[in-house]
Order: C-alpha cells, then sequence, then structure tokens
C-alpha cells in the first residue's frame, strides 16, 4: 500500500469516528461564540476611541477582509478537509510541520487560563448583583471594588481572595460540563450562550440611547474624524492585533471545530463570512453600548457639578475652580483595557436605571 493510500485510509477512519455537529448552525454558533469576547467589549471600542474615531475602520476592514477572512477560511477548509485539529492536521501535511500545529494549541492553552480567571471576576459580580440595589457593593467606586476582586492593588502580600479562587473553580467546572461530551454538549450549549448576551446587548444599545449624554458618548467613539492617525504606524498594527485575537484566527480553534464538520457537505467559505462578519458586527455593536453609557456618565458628572458641558465658558470656569473635578468628568470617555468592562459597564448600566 503506497504512502497515499495509507494516508487515505487514515482519513476515512478518522472522519467515519469523529462526531459532528448536530446542526451546521451549531458550528456557526461555536465559532461565533469563540470569537466574540472581551475583545469586542472593550479593546475595538477603545481603538476606535484611541485612533481617531471612524478612521480606525479603514485599516481594521482593509486588514479584516484581505488578511483575517481568508486565514480563517483557509482554517476552517484544514479542519474540515483533515478531520482534526492543528497538530494532527499539519503532521498528516507533513511530520515536520507537527510543530506548528502544537504551537497553536500551546497558544489556546495559554489563552484559557488568563481568560478563565476574567471569567471568575465576571461571576463575582453576577453573584454580588443580586444584592439589592442599595447594597451594590460597586456603587460608591467601582475602580476600587474592581482593583478588590482582580487583586490588582499591587499588594500582593494582602489576603487570598476566597470569593474569586471558588467563582474561578466554578468557571472550570462549567468548561468541563460544557465539553465532556464533546460536540454533543457543546452545541446544545451555544445556542443559549451565544444568542442571550447579544440581546441583551440590543437592549442595553436601546435602553441607554435615551439617557442624557448618550449622543456626546456616540460622537467620541465612532462619528469624530481624525485621518491623519492614518499615518500613524501603530494603528495599523492595532488593527492587525484586534482583527487576530477578535477572530481567533492561528490558535487552533477554528481548526477543531472546523473538523467536526461533514467533509462534504459544509460550505466552508459561507461558514467563514458568516463567523467574521458576525465578530466584526457585535464588536460594532458593543461599542455602541458601552460609548452611550460612557457619555451618560460624563454627563451625570456635570449635571451633579450644576455646569452646562455645551457652554464652552461655564466649562472653562468649572475648569479653572474645580481642575480635578473636571479631570474626572472627561475621564469617563478615556477608559481602557479592563476598566471598560468591569468598571464603565456595571456603573452604566445603574445610570441606565437596568437595576434590580
Amino acid at each position: 500500500m503506497s504512502g497515499n493510500d495509507l494516508e487515505a485510509e487514515i482519513q476515512e477512519e478518522r472522519e467515519k469516528g469523529r462526531k459532528k455537529w448536530d446542526h451546521p448552525i451549531s458550528f456557526i454558533l461555536a465559532a461565533v461564540g469563540s470569537a466574540v469576547g472581551l475583545g469586542n467589549v472593550w479593546r475595538f471600542p477603545y481603538l476606535v476611541s484611541k485612533f481617531g474615531g471612524a478612521p480606525f475602520l479603514i485599516p481594521y476592514f482593509l486588514i479584516l477582509f484581505f488578511v483575517g477572512m481568508p486565514i480563517l477560511g483557509v482554517e476552517l477548509c484544514i479542519g474540515t478537509f483533515f478531520q482534526a485539529g492543528d497538530a494532527d492536521a499539519f503532521g498528516s501535511m507533513n511530520p515536520r510541520l507537527r510543530g506548528i500545529g502544537l504551537a497553536s494549541v500551546f497558544a489556546g492553552y495559554a489563552i484559557t487560563f488568563y481568560y478563565c480567571i476574567i471569567l471568575a471576576w465576571a461571576f463575582v459580580y453576577f453573584g454580588e448583583s443580586f444584592q439589592a440595589t442599595s447594597n451594590i457593593p460597586w456603587l460608591e467606586n467601582t475602580g476600587e471594588y474592581f482593583s478588590e476582586v482582580s487583586m490588582s492593588t499591587g499588594n500582593i502580600t494582602g489576603a487570598f481572595n476566597w470569593r474569586t479562587f471558588v467563582c474561578l473553580i466554578a468557571v472550570w467546572v462549567i468548561i468541563f460540563l460544557c465539553l465532556f461530551k464533546g460536540v454533543k454538549t457543546t452545541g446544545w450549549v451555544v445556542k443559549f450562550t451565544v444568542p442571550l448576551p447579544l440581546l441583551i446587548l440590543l437592549i442595553l444599545i436601546i435602553r441607554a440611547a435615551f439617557l442624557d449624554g448618550s449622543k456626546d458618548g456616540i460622537m467620541a467613539y465612532l462619528i469624530k474624524w481624525d485621518s491623519e492617525v492614518l499615518s500613524d504606524p501603530f494603528i495599523w498594527s492595532g488593527a492587525i492585533g484586534q482583527v487576530f485575537f477578535s477572530l481567533g484566527i492561528c490558535m487552533g480553534v477554528m481548526t477543531t471545530y472546523s473538523s467536526h464538520n461533514s467533509k462534504t457537505k459544509t460550505n466552508v467559505a459561507a461558514s467563514e463570512k458568516a463567523i467574521s462578519l458576525s465578530d466584526t458586527g457585535i464588536a460594532l455593536l458593543g461599542g455602541f453600548a458601552i460609548y452611550e453609557m460612557l457619555g451618560s456618565m460624563r454627563a451625570k458628572c456635570y449635571n451633579a457639578a450644576g455646569v452646562d458641558r455645551y457652554n464652552e465658558t461655564a466649562v472653562l470656569e468649572f475648569n479653572a475652580t474645580d481642575p480635578d473635578k473636571r479631570k474626572q468628568c472627561e475621564s469617563y470617555l478615556d477608559q481602557k483595557s479592563f476598566g471598560l468592562a468591569f468598571i464603565a459597564y456595571p456603573e452604566g448600566i445603574y445610570c441606565a436605571g437596568i437595576q434590580k
């Protein structure tokens, strides 16, 4: 038997024994669910605002269409054709290429470990949100509460955070329950876990749009235009990083998911476009939701100080009499990193009146 015949036989046996998604939509939902994350919630909106608003979309969409989507398509093709994850798929091409697959698996593990920590923080917030509104611990100072939850105060000798640790264990248990029967359980779980957050996001956008100051937030997010930033090399590197991280390419995830598709009945081109465009659409929606709330928080700060934020003279006087307070008000539209997810979102939701 020749080497090609042996490889064909191995592929045939592998396809027969590999579990399949119960429906093509389950695969799409799982892939979209793995692609959408904090990169959509805070990093994409932050980069748009940082790099001059709408001009950031030019390098972003160029890289998405000419780099990200083609690579995603290749990964889906590799998984579907070889019916295996990265390590076995690249190893089937040539034994010397197996290291490429192993490297992507290692990257996936590294991301999973720190992402579970972030999910544990979210679990802490979720548990605390069941309290009466007056007792919710982050209302007085969201920044201090986030530092307490994440132990990010810089004091490594502080007390062990049992609450976050218990939530971390819960996260790993849930991951196990979602995966222990392979795509059979995952396909069922994603039908709930992917549409529900999107529905909540749409509710937040609609509710926040009626808040005072939401228009200012949208202006800061997307409407402003500074074309000079296109000459900055960092806008291009930022767009590349956002596309790769958000789509989850070169980490083995998409290859593994697509390996559970039918080898002969899967439309890879359609799947690739559905995944990438859904990911981008949710990122844009996430930006609208969060910057509407940030604009409302800024307006609330000015209103509490009795200052008309649209009156230039009043703002100048405010800056002269109380520069620290004015700086605090303007800082709401300059949130970055995890602050957008764990500081702005809780306070913004409270300001929107979406509370117990």
